[in-house]
């Protein structure tokens, strides 16, 4: 965890990083290096729901 609310997963194999902001308890969305998000319409294609 980077920030409060930014995760940073380490991928083992390239060294490559992913970035994604907690939205909140049920949500979490990838972001890019800089921290923004996606464009309003394309949102909801980067948005990760925790399923039950």
């Amino acid at each position: 965890m980077l920030d409060y609310n930014i995760l940073m997963l380490v991928h083992p194999s390239s060294g490559e990083h992913t970035f994604y902001k907690v939205k909140d308890a049920n949500h979490i969305i990838l972001i890019d290096s800089f921290g923004n998000e996606p464009q309003k319409e394309d949102k909801k294609n980067y948005i990760h729901e925790k399923k039950v």
